[in-house]
């Protein structure tokens, strides 16, 4: 009987009942149930116990896998504080943590508090929350799900590595795109810089502002740009001028202000040391505002980019890219792409400038041929005008003084004279001279002028004339100094062309070491000039006028230097300008003064006189002129035969007439042979133009010995007196 039966038995009835027929079969089976039920317990706890087993090593290997796992797990109660903690990751904490501890006490204030209201979500929402934190440099993943009841599971992971890789690849994938943007836009560039070469194909050569309005509307369009501008530097480096704008908005071009260079000294310095100046901000960049300031930036510009034009290794001027709206980080693609647009700029410029040059040289070639030409014409025009002013000469010697034949031969000389005047100006337009000096009086220049002006000004001018009546002596060619007082007089008019005020006065300025100077002033009422203007006055070739030659000016430059002298300039536009030529004054006495004390009064004379001069006339008529004074007169038509007959005469001869340009041979080259041949011959030079190095085979003394046609009997006959009295 099962041991559990026979106590329960024995409790119930004192004893175990004898065997009873009536229970017998019920202890039985109850018995067999006793038996059953240990079978199975027993059973059931072999099972536990297996099932003990393999759990514990579950647990074992789970904990072992656990502490493998690279992760930080954390079992937290509701409230945030540590239940349990598995993984390998517990590195990531500043110290291993304890249960109990608060999750702000594990990670800090910050990182803590953010898990902790993690935590508090997912049990409210019974999901999964995630966060992305930051510890001890560190990048977390944190992931919170909710766990047994009032419980979460908290996993920590580092994501470091993963992060920076990520950076990396998408450093890459950015610098890889930047390059495809960069390499798209130099293709663009590329192509607007096609463009560009195109459209200045297309321009006819020479024009330089339609190639320069080209090239700034294709490099706003390529750099989509609000303004595209070209500023010059004038001549004088002292200012900056916009000589052409483009507005991408509405495809206007326009023509901006003047800038003083001295209002940038920032500006110009970055000029002339950096190749591109780039400003995102214009408004707090200093060298930007610095030009904003000056007013040559717009206020709405919001980025800048300028870049020096350069000509010969000097800047001459800045091609600018102005931003409107936004600010504009400018790509160094962008900045190449604007500096090759300036580089053109400057290889318009040059070619310009070559072309410039190659026209003046064109006009100096004309000038040089019509000198040879005036040179020409000029000889032999006084030639005629000599023997006419001579034999008119002779003849009112015959005919009774006051008729009117006498008054028909005077007005012959005066043509003889006024002729002369005019070959003398056709040789100063065309062909400088070394001026030919004498003492005189400057007043007597300026009046003498003064009837010719009322014809050069007009009746819509009036003319005022205020001379020094103590003014000094002036050594001057007179008709150099009334070139100069020309072309003043018709520039003063030229500004006038409404009429006005123009006034010529002389006076004595203080003296300067001991020097005095002789000032003429020529002033006019009219438009003026600004200082860019001014400042080019006197270059030759530049001129204001649409048909003018820019030689004016540059000539009375040049007399009033070889005059030893200076020029001023008052001018300012609308108030008139004032041109004041100061001259030195004389260092000796007038030549008539000489003459009065060391001419005798006597022309007559018996010496041989040698005459050698190619127009026929002109011996005729210089033979009619001296013999009949006692000279004996000796005639050759040139230096050879001149040289013919010195030698026939065996060097008896008192002087030598020579024409300066003959056939064959020259006066200075025949005077040469002869002063070889009779050293100390005196000699007088006739001429009506004497090209420059004529007189170089003779000394420069010999060479003032000159007398120049068209000249009449009685200069004749006083000029060889003076040279055979030396």
């Amino acid at each position: 009987m099962h041991p559990l039966l026979r106590r329960q038995l024995i409790k119930a009835f004192g004893e175990v009942p004898d065997a009873d027929p009536r229970f017998a079969r019920l202890i039985a089976a109850v018995d067999a149930a006793y038996q059953s039920a240990d079978e199975e317990r027993a059973m059931v706890e072999r099972s536990l116990e297996l099932s003990s087993r393999e759990l514990l090593t579950t647990n074992s290997d789970l904990n072992g896998v656990l502490r493998c796992f690279p992760d930080l797990i954390l079992r937290t109660s509701a409230d945030g504080r540590v239940l349990d903690i598995r993984g390998a990751a517990q590195s990531l904490l500043r110290h291993l943590p304890s249960v109990g501890e608060s999750l702000t006490v594990v990670f800090g204030i910050e990182i803590g508090g953010a898990i902790d209201a993690a935590v508090r979500q997912a049990l409210a929402d019974r999901q999964l929350i995630t966060l992305d934190l930051r510890h001890d440099g560190n990048f977390l993943d944190v992931r919170v799900v909710p766990g047994l009841p009032g419980q979460a599971i908290v996993v920590c992971r580092d994501v470091s590595a993963v992060r920076a890789a990520e950076l990396a690849l998408g450093a890459q994938i950015e610098e890889r795109r930047r390059a495809e943007r960069e390499l798209t836009a130099t293709t663009e560039q590329n192509r607007a810089f096609q463009r560009v070469l195109l459209a200045l194909g297309s321009v006819e050569h020479g024009e330089v502002d339609r190639a320069l309005e080209a090239l700034l509307e294709e490099s706003a369009r390529a750099l989509v740009v609000g303004r595209v501008s070209f500023w010059q530097i004038d001549e004088s480096g002292t200012h900056l001028k916009c000589r052409d704008a483009f507005r991408l908005a509405g495809g206007l071009h326009e023509i901006g202000p003047v800038i003083r260079l001295a209002d940038l000294p920032r500006y110009r310095e970055k000029l002339e040391t950096e190749r591109t100046l780039a400003a995102r901000c214009a408004r707090t960049d200093a060298t930007a505002r610095e030009l904003w300031a000056a007013g040559g930036s717009d206020p709405q510009v919001e980025s800048t980019l300028d870049v020096p034009v350069r000509l010969n290794a000097r800047v001459v001027g800045v091609v600018r890219h102005e931003h409107f709206d936004t600010l504009r980080d400018w790509s160094a693609a962008e900045e190449q792409f604007a500096a090759s647009i300036a580089d053109l700029v400057s290889l318009l410029l040059a070619n310009h400038e070559r072309m410039r040059l190659e026209s003046q040289l064109r006009q100096t070639q004309k000038l040089e041929s019509l000198g040879l030409l005036a040179g020409g014409v000029a000889h032999d025009f006084n030639n005629l005008l000599a023997a006419i002013g001579s034999f008119a000469s002779l003849v009112k010697e015959t005919v009774p003084a006051g008729s009117e034949s006498a008054e028909d031969l005077e007005q012959i000389q005066n043509a003889v004279a006024r002729g002369a005047e005019l070959a003398n100006k056709l040789l100063s337009f065309s062909r400088p001279r070394p001026p030919q000096k004498q003492v005189l009086q400057l007043n007597d220049v300026v009046r003498g002028f003064s009837a010719m002006l009322c014809r050069i000004v007009g009746e819509d001018i009036e003319v005022k004339i205020d001379t020094d009546p103590a003014l000094p002596l002036v050594e001057v060619d007179s008709s150099q100094i009334e070139q100069v007082v020309l072309n003043l007089t018709t520039n003063a008019r030229q500004a006038m062309p409404r009429g006005g005020r123009l006034s010529l006065h002389t006076r004595t300025l203080a003296p300067a070491d001991d020097e005095l100077v002789v000032e003429l002033a020529v002033s006019d009422t009219g438009q003026g000039m600004d200082e860019a203007t001014r400042s080019r006055l006197f270059e030759p070739f530049f001129t204001t006028k649409q048909r003018g030659t820019g030689l004016g000016m540059s000539i009375v430059f040049g007399v009033v230097q070889q005059h030893g002298g200076s020029l001023v300039v008052d001018s300012a536009p609308g108030a008139g300008t004032t041109v004041r030529v100061r001259l030195p004054g004389a260092k000796r006495a007038p030549l008539g003064e000489v003459a009065q004390s060391s001419v005798p009064p006597r022309l007559e004379g018996t010496e041989t006189v040698l005459v050698a001069e190619d127009e026929p006339s002109l011996r005729a008529v210089i033979r009619r002129s001296l013999e009949p004074l006692g000279y004996r007169v000796i005639l050759a038509e040139d230096g050879l035969r001149a040289l013919e007959e010195f030698d026939k005469l065996e060097g008896r001869v008192d002087l030598a007439v020579l024409d300066v340009v003959m056939p064959r041979l020259g006066g200075p080259d025949a005077y040469r042979e002869m002063a070889l041949r009779r050293p100390g011959l005196r000699v007088l030079f006739i001429s009506g133009h004497a090209p420059d190095g004529a007189f170089a085979a003779v000394g420069a003394e010999a060479s003032r010995r000159l007398l120049r046609k068209p000249f009449d009997k009685s200069e004749l006959v006083r000029w060889v007196r003076q040279a055979l009295d030396g």
